[in-house]
């Protein structure tokens, strides 16, 4: 077969090319600069820490060893802080707090644990937004309340006999706030109901998830953060933390970029397209939220090259549960002759079909401070609320 002949390439286009190789040097600078200041802050903290610590024996290797269960008994541990001890802690901490890695803003108290004595501060009376640092509050509420071992269950139960292969009523979802519940859960659910001999469902799919109350976006967030993924709003019954993935693939003819969504069925109705175009055009792709809730609208050019990945949030994410557990059933095999809606499990829907249970609540913290998962804390705030006044809502998680 005959070699393709080099293709000729504009001085401007080559002057694209040369400009995006330059942004993207740039920002592999900025992200080393910020692993950089994660690694200051981090060695800053162990010098300040190694100032107090007590030295402890190495612990002696065992074949099984036992975890014990988080206290903060260390806090009484070791001698009170003496003017010195202070000095010197003050002496480690303002170099860094004051460093050209953080902005002129910044505010900072470090306090003895045990006394609440201020060993350090700058700028503590500051009007400042507290933004992640509130995380540790919700993690630690959640943590006293719930208590680590804690796990998050979700259910599939009816009140309706199975007669023939057939679930002759109402399949309800009913959901326990679980931050974690993903798309493969509750696929693995309904391979669990085919084998135990289900193939049809006669009733409707019923999403209930009641135990956080309606579903409704928290007031603080910006109003434009709201489509995306880290804004998502929270619901008793949430997948994939709450947002829905786009897949789009550039046509290499020049069509139209082909979509894909996960979960199936959350994004609802899609309108319009992204034109695939040349790999040094602009991205100018846009996945917007229709007006009236029921789906999303997709424009712009993508540029040819490897599917890109886009992330928007469910608004109404226990309709959506409903909506993708429907999908997964057809798509296992399992008929389903209703509707997906959503309502409370009635009473004497007492026949448990499936049960998920999800980490223990001391793991799934563990990921929301790695990555400062929003979705999670916000879940985590209406499970305190749901622990002490039977509805997670924010207000009684916030009370």
């Amino acid at each position: 077969m005959a070699s393709r002949p080099p293709r000729y390439v504009p001085r401007r286009a080559r002057l694209a090319r040369k400009r995006r190789r330059l942004t993207l040097i740039a920002r592999a600078l900025f992200a080393l600069s910020v692993c950089a200041l994660v690694a200051l802050v981090v060695i800053g903290a162990r010098a300040i820490w190694s100032l107090r610590a007590p030295r402890e024996a190495l612990p002696v290797a065992t074949s099984a060893p036992v975890v014990a269960p988080f206290t903060s008994a260390f806090i009484e541990r070791g001698a009170p802080w003496s003017d010195a001890d202070a000095a010197r802690v003050a002496r480690a901490a303002a170099p860094i707090v004051n460093g050209a890695a953080f902005p002129t803003t910044t505010g900072a108290i470090i306090l003895d644990g045990r006394t609440g004595r201020v060993l350090y501060e700058h700028g503590e009376r500051s009007p400042l937004v507290p933004a992640s640092t509130l995380k540790l509050v919700v993690a630690a509420a959640a943590l006293h309340e719930l208590g680590p071992a804690h796990r998050f269950e979700t259910r599939i139960v009816t009140d309706a006999p199975v007669r023939a292969a057939a679930l002759d009523g109402d399949l309800y979802l009913v959901g326990g706030g679980d931050p974690e519940l993903s798309t493969d859960d509750l696929r693995g659910a309904i391979h669990h109901i085919e084998d135990e001999g289900i193939d049809l469902i006669g009733g409707a799919i019923v999403a209930d998830g009641s135990l956080y109350g309606a579903d409704a976006v928290n007031k603080t967030w910006d109003a434009e953060d709201l489509e995306y993924g880290w804004a998502a709003p929270p619901s008793a019954l949430t997948i994939d933390n709450g947002a829905v993935q786009f897949t789009l693939t550039p046509d290499p003819e020049g069509g139209l970029a082909s979509v894909a969504v996960d979960p199936p069925g959350a994004a609802g109705r899609l309108i319009g397209g992204a034109r695939s175009v040349s790999e040094d055009a602009d991205n100018t792709l846009r996945i917007d939220p229709l007006p009236d809730g029921s789906g999303y609208s997709i424009s712009g050019d993508l540029p040819y090259g490897a599917p890109q990945k886009y992330w928007r949030s469910i608004a109404h994410p226990t309709d959506v549960a409903a909506v993708v557990l429907r999908t997964l059933a057809f798509a296992g095999g399992v008929a389903v002759a209703g509707d997906a809606t959503t309502g409370m499990a009635p009473a004497g829907a007492s026949t448990t079909l499936w049960t998920h249970r999800s980490r223990p609540l001391d793991r799934i913290i563990e990921q929301m401070a790695l990555v400062s998962d929003n979705h999670i804390a916000e879940q985590l705030l209406r499970a305190v609320g749901a622990d002490a006044s039977g509805t997670g809502s924010l207000d009684n998680g916030l009370a």
